[in-house]
């Protein structure tokens, strides 16, 4: 099948071309056909297919929560350390005469 390209660069196919390779056939629409309808999934039970699927789930949430959980510990161990190396003595006054000389 050939098809040139308009100004546009959309393909103009001949109708005729069109059905040279792809033969019409005309539905006859008059005729009620008793077509049956494709079967849904409300008659049948939707747990046993989405059940890996919401194991899967459970699991992914109670891997998260495990992960802020030890997120939540090391953080409170590292406020700790950090607490641990400042200094929390005052600082003394220093005299007149150690100003001076610069101890």
């Amino acid at each position: 099948m050939s098809a040139p390209k308009d100004d546009r660069g959309y393909y103009v196919i001949d109708p005729a071309e069109l059905h040279r390779v792809f033969p019409f056939q005309p539905q006859d629409r008059s005729i009620n056909q008793s077509i049956e309808p494709l079967p849904t999934s409300l008659g049948n039970p939707i747990e046993p297919i989405n059940s890996p699927l919401s194991r899967e789930v459970t699991l992914l949430r109670e891997m998260v929560d495990k992960a802020e959980a030890n997120a939540d510990h090391w953080r409170a161990l590292a406020e700790r350390q950090q607490a641990l190396l400042e200094n929390k003595k005052p600082k003394e006054p220093r005299s007149f005469l150690r100003r001076l000389l610069g101890r």
